[in-house]
């Protein structure tokens, strides 16, 4: 069987579709199970033993011409049936162009049409946390095609980074000047589609102090070119200057950099959700956002924030004092990293 998974649009979402994407390779252990989604995604799935290929949307695939296109190569793969993750009217279109024959996807946007099975959304959507949306789809595609349930925990995200990635990584940090015999600390300070999810640079600035001055750490901040306004700041407002590598690593070398870190500390971004998948002890601020929704779901990490009456409020921009985050101190952080580690401060 020949099976498309339309995957989700961000780095966040996708990993929170890994506990789904390891159900369906586990009941389905034969099958070719391909993942449609941005050229980013690439880095994020690198040796995902529940994938077999990785199909890369055209960059306009949105467009008639694009989206006639995308609808020709996939039409071309012969897929016996897709699994829509996004909500999208468009998803459903593409897949209904490319004349694959079971489309599987939530009833959302007038799109049912388009489907051949459409899932009601449930109503725990924002009070369950937003892995268990994707896991239940794969159940319903499961359950359609009678295969019956195996043993297994497809509860946590996981996902595999190769030696080669953590040598190639080790090379990027000792390049920048990174100290291989102490603790590594990584910080992503950014969030590019939301100003309100970003803790206060000064925060961050002082924590890294804390990490150098107090945990002899070395401390590296990772995120996109977008983010590099931020980081900048960071390094600015900071003693101790940590290694600002924001924009100078692809998103490939900051996941092998995430992996070979002893903790990362981030908003609720990408990032965060990629370093307790990989192994990595994370620490995630939370402001805006529904933590309960989608934060990263792991032991390995464990989510701080501060109840507010606004919060959350899901908003981009703070109209107020964004008090969610300005209450959030460096110290708290910081002894919640000690205790995380397991070691002692100075």
């Amino acid at each position: 069987m020949r099976i498309l998974i339309r995957g989700t649009n961000w780095v966040g979402d996708a990993v929170m579709s890994v506990p789904a994407m390891r159900m369906l390779r586990a009941h389905l252990p034969d099958a070719h199970i391909a993942l449609l989604t941005g050229a980013w995604a690439k880095a994020v799935f690198d040796g995902a033993e529940f994938l077999d290929e990785v199909i890369v949307l055209e960059e306009d695939h949105r467009s008639l011409g694009g989206t006639l296109r995308q609808a020709g190569v996939l039409r071309k793969a012969r897929f016996d049936a897709t699994i829509l993750f996004p909500n999208s009217f468009h998803s459903a279109l593409l897949a209904h162009l490319a004349g694959i024959p079971i489309r599987f996807g939530f009833k959302s946007g007038g799109r049912g049409i388009l489907l051949t099975e459409s899932i009601p959304i449930p109503d725990w959507k924002d009070s369950e946390h937003e892995s268990r949306l994707y896991t239940k789809l794969v159940r319903a595609f499961l359950d359609s095609q009678e295969i019956g349930r195996v043993d297994g925990d497809f509860n946590e995200p996981r996902l595999s980074v190769s030696t080669r990635r953590l040598a190639s990584a080790r090379e990027i940090l000792k390049a920048a000047g990174v100290a291989s015999d102490k603790r590594l600390v990584v910080l992503g300070v950014g969030s590019q589609n939301s100003r309100a999810k970003r803790w206060q640079s000064q925060g961050f600035a002082d924590l890294a102090d804390m990490m150098t001055e107090k945990l002899d750490a070395s401390v590296v901040i990772l995120g996109s070119e977008a983010e590099k306004s931020v980081a900048d700041e960071v390094v600015r407002l900071s003693r101790s200057r940590p290694a600002d590598l924001c924009g100078k690593t692809n998103l490939s070398d900051a996941i092998g950099v995430i992996a070979a870190a002893d903790l990362y500390i981030g908003n609720d971004m990408g990032l965060t959700h990629i370093a307790p998948a990989v192994g990595t002890k994370t620490i995630a601020i939370f402001g805006p956002t529904n933590e309960v929704a989608t934060r990263p779901l792991s032991e390995k990490a464990v989510v701080i924030r501060k109840k507010v009456d606004c919060a959350p409020c899901m908003l981009r921009d703070c109209p107020i004092d964004h008090r969610c985050m300005a209450q959030i101190t460096a110290t708290e952080v910081f002894e919640l990293a000690v205790s995380s580690m397991g070691v002692e401060s100075r």
